[in-house]
């Protein structure tokens, strides 16, 4: 059996949701960047991943990725939009 320790409770899981989105919408804004929605899904991954970084949560690493999925997202999507 195992022994439960009696003093301080487990620690929540630290909050992940806008890095999580941010990478999503990050991979989503690159894969679609021939698409001028690319552009609006990187712009929107962008600002989420920041607000991550804002509140100074832990770990950054998948914010940090959303970040630059999502900048290349952007500069593809209006790169694509430029020769459309």
């Amino acid at each position: 059996m195992e022994a439960s320790s009696p003093g301080l409770p487990p620690s929540p899981p630290p909050p992940l949701g806008l890095a999580i989105a941010s990478l999503v919408l990050g991979i989503l804004a690159f894969v679609l960047s021939f698409l001028v929605v690319g552009s609006l899904l990187g712009l929107i991954g962008l600002a989420l991943g920041i607000a991550h970084l804002a509140k100074k949560r832990r770990p950054a690493a998948m914010a940090y990725c959303g970040i630059i999925f999502s900048m290349l997202g952007l500069v593809a999507g209006l790169l694509f939009a430029g020769l459309y």
